[in-house]
């Protein structure tokens, strides 16, 4: 509960920042340039999520069972994903042009400058080995490093975006190298903290590890690829089907319900390594149930306000340029309520070391989403790709629910909050606000 109380503080520390982030930019760079920031640090998530091969998960596991195989957990994984990630980017230096062209007009492409393209890939090794580094973390209980390396990368990566953006006169390149720079400051947080901690052996490297990491990860490998596929192939079609500055209004519009959503993601790897090795126990699917409708109730109350509130934020935050990104913004928030539910499940089933349950709900989703998305384009416009988004997000949490119920969890746990639920989430929103 300590370690969700902590991530939750801290997502809503950096929410307000990568708003104000994602505000700088668009104001900056202007739809155009906003729908191209936006293709590239997709890229750039993609990226990061293939090379990781599901080691974050598999590393969650395993540091929850065996603590004492941290050092030889951590050495496998951060060199695994390391070697992946040069491979990873030896190959799109061989053939990434050819692949942007494949999906994007002569002119949209040439649009993208080839630093833009540089600094995004400069982004995926450290982001890739500070996933890993974040779930040690979480997993040894060091909340303090952790809130200071997510804080640490998340304000210098802003500072870098403000600085070369504005004093630099950067643009998109200004915003893109803070991606970078935030990760690698991450890293020597938990390179410091590492280093101190007596108890930790230094990093081993072991085949046999190698291998149980990529039995439980490469589960939960398929299911990220495929949820990062609905979160970011949107903007890819938006802007070969119409343009960058269209891509620009949806990514503006979509910007908000994604933070939000990080915020139960992000409960993940607490909840995994907690319940492993008693994920059949009585009383873990309560307490699932319990962190998934507090968060259902919390998701449903900011979805609402920011609903009724759509124009009056999209024109104070990014402006009226930005006035297209309303519609977008509404669609996308239908479905935000539903994703704890999603969340909760997947990490029940991978403390079970089963996340390849949940390929079916992801797959389903996504497979509507594209297919919503295509379909729609063409009439509804930028509106396509948010509506498609929601759907994804209520097909998924639906599949889901059917996956709980036969898991032992009642479906309406997961969803309508208790009085009691009600009286310790104003207790831990008393304490850590004040």
């Amino acid at each position: 509960m300590r370690q969700s109380a902590v991530i939750l503080t801290l997502g809503w520390f950096l929410a307000p920042l990568q708003f104000l982030t994602a505000v700088i930019v668009a104001r900056a760079v202007g739809p155009e340039g906003k729908g191209a920031l936006a293709l590239l640090t997709g890229l750039t998530a993609i990226l990061v999520s293939l090379v990781g091969l599901g080691l974050p998960s598999g590393a969650a596991v395993l540091c929850g069972r065996e603590p004492d195989r941290r050092s030889e957990v951590i050495g496998t994984a951060m060199a695994v994903t390391g070697a992946c990630s040069l491979l990873l980017l030896s190959s799109y230096a061989w053939g990434g042009a050819w692949i942007l062209a494949g999906m994007l007009s002569d002119r949209e492409l040439a649009n993208l400058q080839p630093l833009w393209i540089a600094l995004a890939l400069a982004a995926v090794a450290p982001a890739a080995l500070s996933a890993v580094a974040d779930v040690v973390l979480i997993t040894a209980n060091a909340m303090r490093v952790y809130a200071l390396r997510t804080a640490a990368s998340g304000v210098l990566a802003l500072a870098v975006t403000w600085i070369l953006t504005f004093h630099f006169d950067w643009g998109v390149a200004g915003a893109l190298a803070g991606y970078p720079a935030g990760a690698i400051v991450g890293l020597a947080v938990f390179a410091s903290w590492w280093c101190s901690e007596r108890d930790l052996r230094p990093p081993r490297v072991r085949i046999g590890c190698a291998r149980e990491l990529l039995r439980v990860g490469l589960q939960q490998h398929a299911i990220g690829i495929i949820a990062l596929m609905a979160k970011r192939i949107d903007v890819f079609l938006i802007a070969s089907m119409l343009t960058l500055e269209d891509a620009g209004f949806y990514a503006a519009g979509i910007v908000i319900p994604l933070a939000i959503v990080s915020i139960p993601r992000a409960t993940m790897w607490p909840l995994v390594s907690s319940m492993s090795g008693r994920a059949d126990s009585a009383g873990v699917p309560e307490a699932v149930a319990r962190v998934s409708r507090l968060q259902v109730l919390l998701m449903t109350l900011i979805a609402v306000a920011l609903f009724v509130t759509a124009p009056f934020i999209v024109r104070m935050l990014f402006g009226d340029a930005f006035a297209a990104s309303v519609a977008p913004l509404r669609w996308a928030l239908l479905g935000v309520p539903l994703t704890p539910i999603t969340i909760s499940v997947n990490a029940i089933l991978t403390a079970r070391g089963q996340p390849g349950r949940s390929i079916l709900s992801a797959a389903v989703g996504t497979a509507i989403q594209l297919a919503l998305t295509i379909l729609l384009i063409p009439t509804w416009g930028t509106s396509a790709g948010a509506a498609a988004l929601s759907a994804n997000f209520i097909t998924t949490a639906a599949i889901q629910l059917l996956i709980a119920r036969s898991s032992g969890i009642r479906v309406d746990a997961m969803v309508i909050p208790r009085r009691q639920d009600l009286v310790e989430l104003r207790e831990v929103l008393r304490t850590r606000l004040g």
